[in-house]
């Protein structure tokens, strides 16, 4: 029982720190950097302090619950820093010396990369896998540790402290894992309340205004489009109409953007080819990825979705358009597809300047665009509004200078 006292308390600070993790990442815009700093010292504390307060069978052959941190790390953080606390526990572990000290350095790097293995499943798959793939991992490493230990100094353990040190482990991982989750769907449920508050006020507006301006702002660009083609009209007066007619042309897009938001659910809902919609929204947008010098490859599969095709398609448009202006100086697009667990996947990839973490966090709100003054942020809104009434969602994966990857999954339809 002595044992099991040690082993709760180890994993009462583990709960510690991911609370402390959780109080941390509420705050909005912590860059990667800043998270990574805050996993590796709180992770760090946990694993630091279970090696300072373990049950000790013997001199050298220490117990305690340090690597259930170290998966969280391995499952949640950056490679690089879950190395990193590797290195930590290897570190400490030899300078607390032991005839057992060997066991834990050779554990901890197959440990690694078993993980970082299974880490690309680990994060497509739902709860209950995932719960799975660690508590598998835990029970391995604790059975090898104890099957180590007899083999190579012929200790022989008690099976209550077997079972003790195995079933500690596995729950810990349980309920870590189970924590983490929690908070993260808690945050993800957050955002998207705070986005459809937003997104519910530009409805109302767009609802009470946008027919009323569309109408009398039609009428005005015909009557500036006729005196335009005035031969009484200078070359210099021409130019300054050119100009009225494209900001109508803007407040325009900008209305019927608007209108999106007015309508809850997509009128018309359809099978739809993703194949044939990629191919279309390419054609509407080839004149301006031609002026930017913007390719755009597409090995798109023809998976069938249920959804409305102006509305899909508008989707569409403003990512490539959004891509294409991410690159002044041209570039490619790549658009691919995949299936996995009855959705499909639309990757949308392309090379330009990037967003920021904090950037990213805040696409989709209305107002805020990266494009330094040029842009609404309607567009996304609009992208947001429709994949979420197809019942799909949205991934976003950029670096600056590194180019942007959405990724839209989709039900099979």
């Amino acid at each position: 029982m002595d044992s099991l006292q040690h082993f709760l308390i180890n994993l009462l600070v583990i709960f510690l720190s991911i609370f402390f993790i959780q109080f941390w990442m509420h705050k909005r815009g912590l860059s990667s950097r800043r998270q990574e700093y805050l996993f590796f010292f709180s992770l760090g504390f946990s694993i630091l302090f279970c090696m300072m307060f373990p049950f000790k069978i013997s001199d050298g052959l220490i117990f305690d619950l340090r690597f259930i941190p170290f998966l969280l790390a391995c499952f949640y953080t950056h490679p690089i820093t879950a190395a990193a606390l590797g290195v930590l526990i290897a570190v400490i572990r030899f300078i607390n010396g032991g005839v057992g000290v060997w066991i834990p350095v050779v554990t901890l790097p197959i440990l690694y990369l078993l993980s970082m293995w299974l880490r690309p499943v680990f994060h497509r798959k739902k709860l209950n896998i995932r719960l799975l793939i660690t508590s598998s991992l835990i029970f391995l490493t604790c059975t090898g540790i104890l099957v180590s230990i007899h083999l190579l100094f012929l200790h022989v353990i008690t099976l209550s402290f077997t079972f003790t040190f195995i079933i500690i482990h596995v729950l810990g991982m349980i309920l870590s894992v189970s924590l983490v989750e929690y908070f993260r769907e808690q945050n993800l449920l957050l955002t998207k309340l705070i986005r459809m508050e937003k997104v519910e006020i530009v409805s109302h507006l767009a609802a009470s205004i946008s027919h009323e301006i569309r109408n009398p702002l039609t009428s005005s660009r015909g009557f500036v489009q006729m005196v335009r083609e005035s031969s009484t009209v200078t070359e210099k007066e021409k130019e300054f109409l050119k100009i009225a007619i494209e900001e109508m042309d803007r407040a325009t897009d900008i209305i019927h953007d608007y209108l999106t938001f007015a309508k809850p659910s997509p009128e018309r809902v359809e099978s739809l080819s993703i194949k044939e919609m990629t191919e279309k929204a390419i054609q509407v947008i080839n004149p301006l990825s031609n002026m930017n010098n913007v390719i755009i490859e597409s090995t798109v599969a023809p998976y069938q979705v249920k959804g409305n095709p102006g509305l899909f398609l508008q989707v569409l448009v403003n990512l490539f358009k959004n891509s294409i202006e991410a690159m002044p100086q041209g570039g490619k697009i790549r658009v691919s597809s995949k299936t996995d667990d009855h959705m499909v996947c639309m990757i949308i990839e392309d090379e330009g300047v990037g967003m920021t973490p904090h950037q990213i966090t805040r696409l989709g709100e209305p107002y805020f665009s990266t494009k330094e003054g040029k842009g609404t942020g309607l567009g996304m809104m609009v992208v947001f509004r429709v994949i979420d009434a197809m019942k799909g969602e949205i991934q976003i994966e950029s670096e600056v200078g590194g180019g942007t990857s959405i990724t839209i999954s989709l039900p099979l339809g």
